[in-house]
């Protein structure tokens, strides 16, 4: 919903996942934090959306492993660095999500699937737009 604009739609939705997550007693997911980000990116306020993106605790991977959570993470908190207009951060973070896929023995597999997520397309950029800000507001 955020993708097409319908940001009123995507913020009750968000809205209604986090109340039945927390009737469930379930724990705050990637995607639940991601797309609050990614609202907030969208309605131009993206100091908020890091702390959307602090709610998700990734849980420790196990010796050896990597936690594909963790790069997901890493990724969202570079486009949120990216929208503070802050390129040094996006970099650092982007450079630690390197590192840690090049220390991976299937980090080509994995690294294909983190850039493919990574290059933008129309259909994934998120737009800044009044209509985002009144729906989150």
């Amino acid at each position: 919903m955020i993708d097409l604009g319908r940001y009123a739609d995507a913020q009750r939705a968000i809205d209604e996942a986090g109340l039945i997550a927390t009737h469930v007693k379930a724990p705050p997911t990637y995607l639940g934090a991601k797309d609050r980000a990614r609202l907030l990116i969208a309605a131009d306020r993206p100091g908020e959306a890091d702390a959307a993106l602090d709610a998700f605790h990734p849980p420790a991977p196990e010796a050896g492993t990597l936690s594909l959570d963790e790069l997901r993470l890493l990724t969202s908190r570079a486009e949120v660095a990216l929208a503070r207009h802050d390129g040094q951060a996006a970099e650092r973070l982007a450079a630690q999500v390197n590192g840690d896929l090049s220390g991976s023995t299937g980090s080509r597999a994995l690294k294909r699937g983190m850039d493919c997520r990574s290059r933008p397309t129309t259909k994934s950029k998120i737009v800044r737009s009044p209509e985002a800000r009144r729906a989150i507001s």
